[in-house]
Parts: structure tokens; C-alpha cells; sequence
């Protein structure tokens, strides 16, 4: 019941109203997909990990000492503890783009924040990036998969517009 509640919210923030749904009506098929999801982003998953834990723990404890544990204790730790490692993977993907945009020389992005990812990407046709920076006339995307810029071609077109500018 708890994992069909987190993998629910996780759907629902990606806006997938139907596998939000299924999550609803059955847990196990539903939940393997997001884990599988999850897992082709293992090392963001890694640095997210210990805020997660910490935080659910930690709300958990919360509501037990608040009032007796409940059947919904568990599930209400775990959707508040995503929520937070939302907003804290937010702050980690600027930090995460300015290190590797600093690297390379770069001290302005052009980015989308972590939930407009979360929620549009991926897609089978994509014209909008994460985030992307021009540097010695080439274009580099953002890529939450390696946490680090790859280069996109002169052929490729994305839309330019939308996208907020962080300064390093």
C-alpha cells in the first residue's frame, strides 16, 4: 500500500494520470517502472538518496511521537519525503550544471527547473532540453543521465524560449 502510494505521487508528477491510476488499483507493475526509470539516472539517484532517507526517517519519527502510528504513517512520510527530494534535487541540478559549466568556462545557463524535467522528459519527441549553454560556438545540452553537457549538433533544433538563465 505505501509503495502504490509513493509510485502514485511519483506518476502524478510526472503527469501521467493513467500509470497514477494503475498505482491506485495495483502497486507492483507500476512501481518496477519507476525504479527501472530511476535506476538510468543512478547517479543523481545516489546523490539523492541520503536526503531522502534522512527525511523520511526523520518525518516518520514525527508523526509517531505526534500521535500513535497509523496505517497511513508510512505512506504520508514517504509522499512529504518526495516532495523534499524534489526541492533538494532542484538545488543539487544547479549545482550539478554551474560545476560543470564552470569547468568548461561557462558562467551563464540557460535551464528549465528539475520538475519541468520531471515532467516533461523524457519524450519520444523532445524540442526543449533541461538545460543547454553556448561555449565556443557550440551548443551543449544538459543531460540528468550522465550530470554533464554533451554536445548538440548544428542540425538539431530545440526551442530557446522558456528557459530561465542561471548565473555561476
Amino acid at each position: 500500500m505505501h509503495l502504490s502510494l509513493l509510485a502514485f505521487v511519483y506518476f502524478a508528477f510526472r503527469v501521467e494520470p493513467l500509470m497514477a491510476l494503475l498505482n491506485a488499483l495495483t502497486a507492483p507493475a507500476p512501481l518496477w517502472m519507476a525504479i527501472r526509470d530511476g535506476m538510468e539516472f543512478r547517479q543523481l539517484v545516489l546523490l539523492l538518496l541520503p536526503y531522502a532517507a534522512v527525511t523520511f526517517l526523520i518525518l516518520l519519527a514525527i508523526f509517531c511521537l505526534l500521535s500513535p502510528a497509523k496505517y497511513w504513517t508510512a505512506s504520508l512520510a514517504m509522499a512529504l519525503t518526495l516532495l523534499v527530494t524534489i526541492s533538494v534535487a532542484e538545488d543539487t541540478s544547479k549545482i550539478l550544471m554551474c560545476q560543470a559549466a564552470v569547468d568548461r568556462g561557462v558562467s551563464e545557463i540557460s535551464r528549465h527547473s528539475f520538475y519541468w524535467s520531471l515532467r516533461n522528459a523524457p519524450k519520444d519527441y523532445q524540442f526543449d532540453l533541461h538545460a543547454y549553454v553556448v561555449h565556443n560556438g557550440k551548443r551543449l545540452g544538459w543531460s540528468y543521465r550522465d550530470l554533464n553537457w554533451y554536445e548538440i549538433s548544428e542540425e538539431v533544433y530545440f526551442e530557446q524560449a522558456g528557459y530561465q538563465t542561471l548565473d555561476c
